[in-house]
């Protein structure tokens, strides 16, 4: 009967661990507010992140959100060499509506490369649709570009808040 119940054990453990390009299925960390989750993907499947982790170039990530109540907003990242990476939406000018439910995954990962000592995500939400352009600007302009220091946060217009997750890089030139 223990065999029997260790078997099972194992096999459920085994059917449940997400594979390449599936969502991690388990809320971990609730909050009030808006947050950023990140994951990384390993062999045995996805690994959470806390902010200020270490990660290393080639590693896989996978951003998701918590809307927290705000209705509207949107991902970018910079990275120490000045890169501004627009990951939510993909391909828009505005904030998009914020699912509320729960965590939601975005549908692509991000792979790390080695050009810089760290990246750092922002979620910026609002209660009401807004342009991206400014905050793209403010991210590149930053003085922070080459700097071995992790950024702080992104300028942004009042009523607009921000949630920030910061990814260390050990190999990075």
């Amino acid at each position: 009967m223990l065999a029997s119940a260790a078997t099972t054990a194992i096999l459920v453990i085994g059917l449940s661990v997400p594979r390449p390009g599936a969502s991690p299925v388990v809320d971990r960390i609730k909050g009030a507010g808006p947050s950023l989750v990140v994951t990384r993907w390993t062999p045995g499947g996805y690994e959470w992140l806390a902010d200020g982790s270490v990660a290393a170039t080639g590693d896989v990530l996978r951003l998701g959100y918590r809307a927290g109540g705000r209705p509207f907003g949107a991902i970018l990242s910079v990275d120490g060499s000045g890169r501004v990476t627009q990951h939510f939406p993909a391909a828009r000018d505005r904030a998009v509506d914020l699912v509320q439910a729960g965590t939601t995954w975005l549908d692509t990962t991000c792979e790390l490369d080695g050009t810089s000592r760290w990246t750092r995500f922002y979620l910026i939400t609002g209660d009401h649709p807004f342009d991206l352009g400014p905050l793209r600007e403010s991210a590149r302009t930053r003085p922070w570009h080459g700097s071995a220091d992790v950024p702080p946060v992104v300028d942004i217009a009042g009523g607009l808040g921000q949630s920030v997750f910061s990814i260390i890089r050990r190999d990075a030139r």
